[in-house]
């Protein structure tokens, strides 16, 4: 597995809503060449345990920016991180990737680094690029969102985790997988909006404990939930 970075140099200012991960997940549908078997595929993907795993992740825009009014501004290059478990997805991106439209200004491709980053060990540090975000549904369906300083968040990111592994390799993984809080201040609490909801997760620093291959493949799939819509990002 690797990753995409992409740089683009817009034709002139972008102004995106301060809640804009629908407009990041709609970018990257378009890469995908819509209509097309792979991108039918992704997007109708049947479900599994009750879920739907997507299998792909990515970043905000990184570049010098401003808020102003309730919108965020990029007038110079930024770069956009893709990752994904299944590499034809990636390849479709690439193939895609000469420009894209952002809320109606087109940016143009500067420059494109395929990155591979490989996991040696079985417990690494990680610090969230997007927030990490848990839930549960209840009965009137209602969503209970989790801090980090409820046990209920570790574990349920955990068993996220263990569930779409197994989906997407057929079996579980060989080993325990532990996430645990290690600096998460109260500045890193993000709550925005997706699609007409609320969500609240968390960025800061964690440690997740597993075997090497699934440490990797939850660093190009992301932690915890809406990984396809910007959450769940990770570095180590």
């Amino acid at each position: 597995m690797y990753t995409l970075r992409f740089r683009y140099m817009p034709d002139k200012t972008i102004a995106l809503p301060l809640a804009h991960a629908d407009v990041l997940q709609g970018i990257f549908y378009s890469l995908l060449s819509p209509g097309s078997a792979l991108a039918n595929e992704i997007h109708d993907k049947p479900l599994e345990n009750g879920k739907q795993y997507k299998f792909f992740c990515f970043s905000d825009f990184q570049g010098k920016c401003f808020v102003h009014n309730g919108h965020i501004f990029y007038k110079d290059s930024f770069v956009w991180e893709i990752r994904a478990a299944d590499e034809r997805a990636l390849e479709a991106v690439r193939a895609n990737a000469e420009t894209i439209d952002v809320k109606g200004v087109c940016c143009h491709l500067m420059d494109m680094e395929r990155a591979e980053r490989t996991c040696f060990t079985d417990s690494v540090e990680i610090t969230m690029m997007t927030p990490l975000c848990v839930y549960t549904t209840r009965a009137n369906g209602n969503r209970r969102f989790y801090s980090p300083e409820e046990e209920e968040f570790c574990r349920s990111a955990e068993k996220n985790l263990i569930c779409k592994y197994e989906a997407f390799y057929g079996y579980k993984p060989g080993g325990a997988v532990c996430l645990e809080p290690i600096a998460v201040a109260p500045e890193d609490k993000c709550v925005t909006k997706y699609k007409g909801w609320y969500v609240t997760g968390y960025r800061g620093k964690y440690r997740l404990s597993a075997p090497p291959e699934v440490i990797d493949f939850a660093y190009h799939t992301g932690l915890g939930v809406k990984n396809s819509a910007g959450f769940g990002l990770f570095q180590f």
